[in-house]
């Protein structure tokens, strides 16, 4: 299975006019840690050893431009998204902007919210969008692997009763 792990993009849309023309220095926003490095990884290496297919990105600095990029050349199945520090209820938006892009560039992927904030935000997730199709509510390594394979033997569209750990629509 095509799989892409990646951090949440905050760049998809361009800044306002005003904000561009700015001499102020630009606030502090969300972007790449340590630990979204080390988390991408980690699940790189959890998939990888599973045998899938895995291309990892860290996407949080990314335009849109470059985001819609990734999309096409890497063509995964399945969109894994790992978000565990979103400081406000904005922020939360921009994965959803996200899954959307995704979308509507491949539509017949399957998108997963993975992470701390995943689990604490399920029925928002699960409740303000379509385009959301699972939210792990556990460990990914727990949840993830048996995720993967379900969807490699039975397709996309299987039934998500038997996997522990998972809400979906």
């Amino acid at each position: 299975m095509k799989c892409l792990v990646c951090s949440v993009p905050y760049r998809l849309h361009p800044a306002p006019a005003e904000a561009r023309e700015s001499t102020r220095p630009a606030a502090s926003s969300p972007g790449s840690s340590a630990y979204t490095a080390y988390e991408l990884a980690r699940l790189r290496s959890l998939l990888g050893g599973a045998g899938h297919d895995v291309a990892v990105a860290d996407i949080a600095p990314a335009g849109r431009a470059k985001v819609v990029e990734l999309l096409h050349r890497t063509a995964p199945d399945v969109v894994v998204v790992d978000a565990s520090s979103f400081q406000d209820h904005s922020e939360r938006h921009f994965l959803l902007d996200f899954f959307h892009l995704v979308k509507s560039i491949l539509p017949g992927a399957r998108t997963v919210w993975a992470g701390r904030d995943a689990r604490a935000l399920a029925d928002f997730a699960l409740t303000h969008s379509t385009v959301v199709d699972v939210v792990l509510r556990e460990e990914s390594d727990s949840v993830l692997p048996g995720l993967l394979a379900l969807w490699e033997v039975r397709g996309l569209d299987a039934p998500l009763w038997d996997i522990p750990g998972v809400a979906f629509p």
